[in-house]
């Protein structure tokens, strides 16, 4: 029963730092937006494309950093371990 917990421990421990480590993109806007998302892959990629809702937030995305666009032509490289809102259809990145 010991070797379960800790096993349940490790698990939660490794999805905390996983999450840590990743992107979070969150809509301050009153209104939608389409949002952008190409990898960092070092070859022609094709962009993940969401809709992002007011006080929504797009988690656990761009790992290894990406290239973030809205449909009104915004960008901001993100390297992955840090927290981005959209406001006034800008991007404002998070202290």
């Amino acid at each position: 029963m010991k070797f379960g917990l800790g096993l349940l421990c490790c698990a939660h421990v490794i999805s905390w730092v996983n999450a840590a480590t990743a992107l979070t993109l969150v809509n301050d806007d009153p209104f939608p937006h389409e949002i952008q998302i190409f990898l960092e892959t070092g070859s022609i990629s094709v962009p993940d494309v969401y809709s992002l809702e007011p006080a929504h937030a797009l988690e656990e995305i761009c790992e290894d950093g990406c290239k973030v666009f809205l449909g009104n032509g915004e960008s901001i490289e993100a390297v992955g371990n840090e927290e981005i809102s959209i406001f006034n259809g800008a991007f404002v990145r998070i202290e």
